[in-house]
């Protein structure tokens, strides 16, 4: 017997709004013990998903770039380290 996304889905849709803020979702998420959500046009059209893996993608730079300009690192190692990361994609 194969199974179908239908056997498998969550029939209650948690959406946002694609102008909410990222601090919102992100307690959406949290609040529904969720890993991601439809984000939704003033029309209620899907224009998009916002997932965990969005979120880390958008910290993780941040991140680094802290790490980088820490003063563990030599001169001009900050480069290096972050061209490595962004090499990761």
């Amino acid at each position: 017997m194969k199974t179908s996304a239908r056997d498998l889905m969550h029939f209650d849709l948690t959406a946002v709004m694609e102008d909410d803020l990222v601090h919102d979702a992100i307690h959406v998420l949290y609040s529904h013990s969720i890993s991601g959500l439809a984000v939704l046009d003033g029309d209620w059209n899907l224009v998009g998903f916002f997932s965990e893996i969005d979120i880390l993608r958008a910290s993780v730079p941040t991140y680094l770039e802290v790490l980088a300009k820490s003063s563990c690192l030599e001169n001009g190692d900050e480069d290096t380290l972050l061209s490595r990361f962004r090499s990761f994609g």
